[in-house]
């Protein structure tokens, strides 16, 4: 059976808000955790091969905690025989100070080239935002854009 990434982070998620436990298989395993105050956690792995050299891991997690701060993350690994291999993954969380969501990937060629891409979006809670964009390749290095924003959508300067 083959799972999306969405289907595991879907699954993750759904076992933190309904409070369900699964029975881990071989190549599996789920561990939850329930706090004080109605906090939560869930982190789950599922990998398999192929027996030919191939191999695919799905990881995820998520949390929820007081005053509304909930979070999720999830990623997908694919090793293949051949020597390539894709990772994509992405996380997002909010809370009473705001909000944040980044997803990216990195893939490996056959011939051991090394490319990858995130894009992160955050709110604060006084509205003001930004958004970036990170890319690596092994002939133009490592590039990044950023923008802020205030709560109008004026442009402000990005702080440290």
């Amino acid at each position: 059976m083959s799972v999306t990434l969405p289907r595991f982070a879907a699954l993750a998620a759904l076992s933190l808000t309904l409070g369900l436990t699964t029975a881990a298989h071989a190549g599996e395993r789920i561990t939850r955790f329930h706090g004080a105050d109605g906090g939560a956690v869930v982190h789950g792995r599922v990998t398999h091969g192929d027996g030919a050299g191939n191999r695919e891991s799905f990881r995820g997690g998520a949390f929820r905690g007081t005053e509304g701060r909930q979070g999720m993350r999830a990623s997908h690994l694919t090793r293949n025989a051949d020597g390539s291999a894709e990772r994509t993954g992405g996380f997002a969380a909010s809370g009473p100070n705001g909000s944040v969501r980044s997803q990216g990937s990195m893939t490996r060629s056959t011939d051991g080239d090394i490319s990858g891409q995130r894009t992160t979006t955050g709110t604060g809670s006084q509205g003001n935002t930004y958004q970036g964009s990170t890319t690596y390749s092994r002939s133009d290095g490592v590039n990044h854009t950023g923008t802020c924003s205030d709560s109008a959508g004026t442009p402000i300067p990005c702080s440290r």
